[in-house]
């Protein structure tokens, strides 16, 4: 049975990276049964006030038939982490900033990590849409992979 009741996305602004996880990751759940879904957010590292997704994320989405779940960023904050959360993150530098803020936190990892692949998400960061929609293609296979090990587990 896996372990995990909540997943959290996290990079540092909540503007592509993790809301695109998010989003990534409820639409495959979304011929599941309800009693085999996980709870799945995203939250952002360095958010000082709620800004607009970006643009690029919302048309990334809508070509892939994705939905995204709000319009504005949100800040990871300390009663979004349970103890059946499983936090992931994109990079190390958000990974050392969690541990930073939340000493002790257990089930904390980035995606390429816990996907078996090991390395860093690269951000596309001020990029054109194309460096956009390599990073939603590197996402979505990452959280595939994340997903074949949670349903494998479940199975088990």
């Amino acid at each position: 049975m896996f372990p995990y009741k909540k997943i959290i996305f996290v990079c540092k602004s909540n503007s592509f990276s993790s809301i695109m996880a998010e989003a990534i990751l409820n639409h495959l759940q979304e011929n599941l049964p309800e009693d085999k879904r996980i709870e799945v957010i995203s939250r952002g590292i360095i958010v000082l006030f709620p800004e607009p997704i970006n643009p690029k994320a919302v048309t990334i989405a809508a070509n892939n038939n994705i939905t995204l779940t709000r319009e504005t960023s949100r800040q990871l904050e300390k009663e979004d982490i349970t103890p059946d959360s499983l936090v992931i993150t994109m990079n190390d530098t958000e990974k050392k900033m969690i541990e930073e803020r939340y000493p002790g936190i257990m089930n904390l990892y980035r995606l390429r990590d816990f996907s078996g692949e090991g390395g860093e998400v690269i951000e596309s960061y001020g990029g054109d849409i194309h460096e956009y929609q390599t990073l939603f293609e590197h996402l979505d296979l990452m959280i595939k992979l994340m997903i074949e090990k949670i349903w494998a587990k479940e199975d088990q």
